[in-house]
């Protein structure tokens, strides 16, 4: 199936913004799978290209086979060019992609997303501090009377995710 065809079928069925694993590999499979799929690649002048993710992990996976299998480039890419990849693959793809951005934003560096028609999304991996929080504690006697007192909740230090998405330059 067609990556576009993926996005407008889930877009179109779903009742809720919820994850969904099932999702997310059918839409890394159809990347993995769709030759034909690209997406403009956007800069501060407007469209500098494209990038379809099938060719360039195609092309990846090429050149391992054909350092490891010693033949031939071209031989590795016929190979390759029939292949369909399984659900397992794209899993496993998904995981992979999922733990380099739990890993990259751990240098406390920013993860560009890179400019896309509409979009410049970027991440940044912070440290939120051991913090206190006040709210308000719902308290119900025995006879069903409700009142609402002060409360403490301690929030210890943990990573946080900062995602940044400004309207970019060349949509303006």
């Amino acid at each position: 199936m067609l990556v576009n065809e993926i996005i407008a079928e889930i877009k179109d069925n779903h009742t809720q913004v919820s994850s969904s694993q099932k999702d997310e590999i059918r839409i890394m499979q159809g990347m993995l799978n769709d030759k034909s799929y690209e997406v403009g690649v956007y800069a501060k002048d407007g469209k500098v290209g494209t990038y379809s993710p099938s060719q360039d992990f195609r092309k990846m996976q090429g050149s391992v086979i054909s350092q490891v299998a010693k033949i031939s480039k071209s031989e590795a890419d016929d190979l390759l060019d029939a292949y369909e990849y399984t659900k397992s693959d794209a899993a496993t793809m998904v995981n992979v992609s999922k733990e380099f951005v739990n890993t990259y934003l751990d240098t406390n560096r920013k993860l560009l997303l890179g400019g896309r028609e509409k979009s410049n999304f970027s991440l940044v991996g912070k440290l939120v501090p051991d913090t206190t929080k006040t709210y308000q504690k719902k308290i119900t006697s025995s006879d069903g009377i409700v009142t609402w007192e002060p409360g403490k909740k301690h929030i210890p230090e943990h990573a946080g995710i900062k995602a940044k998405g400004s309207c970019p330059v060349w949509v303006k």
